[in-house]
């Protein structure tokens, strides 16, 4: 009888410890897991004027051409470039930004969207040929107080379906235009 009990304990008593570590298991993923699988690298740009939230599936590389130029990892179908314009010289409204970004659209004949603080527009421009492939240049113009930001985007054609693409198109992209401050300079 002695022996039947100790039996039937020692599994309660696993059950139990078991039970305790794997709730801590789960807590502790449910704190990590978020947060790796939402990384992101804060980024100055403009000499220092801007910042950008970027996934970690980005990567920085160097361009002459551009305050910031970053690239989708591990493909490297998206090439990102940003370039901020400050106006902080205009004094015929209070945001200028916003007032520039409303103009262009306008004037385009694009929609416009009011994603918090900021109105952007998408604004396509014709591909073209790079090394024998056909690539798409994409390009928003983003408006908040005092500053302009234009960030284009170059993909392959025939990269459209492509992981990363999607990926940038499925919600990266909104993250990193809610993601863009004027800091400084």
């Amino acid at each position: 009888m002695r022996q039947e009990n100790k039996r039937l304990a020692g599994p309660s008593t696993l059950t139990k410890q078991t039970s305790a570590v794997l709730g801590r298991l789960s807590l502790t993923l449910l704190l990590v897991l978020p947060s790796m699988a939402g990384a992101q690298q804060v980024l100055k740009f403009a000499d220092g004027a801007g910042e950008v939230r970027i996934p970690n599936h980005y990567t920085r590389v160097d361009d002459q051409d551009a305050s910031l130029v970053v690239v989708s990892r591990p493909e490297g179908n998206v090439r990102l470039y940003f370039d901020l314009h400050k106006l902080d010289a205009a004094v015929r409204v209070k945001t200028p930004g916003e007032a520039i970004v409303r103009e262009q659209a306008q004037k385009k004949d694009k929609q416009l969207v009011q994603r918090g603080n900021k109105v952007a527009f998408f604004d396509p421009s014709p591909a073209g040929a790079v090394d024998g492939r056909t690539m798409l240049y994409l390009h928003w113009q983003i408006g908040f107080g005092k500053t302009m930001v234009v960030m284009s985007a170059h993909v392959p054609q025939d990269a459209r379906d492509a992981p990363d693409v999607k990926r940038f198109l499925s919600g990266d992209i909104e993250s990193i235009i809610d993601s863009l401050r004027r800091v400084g300079g």
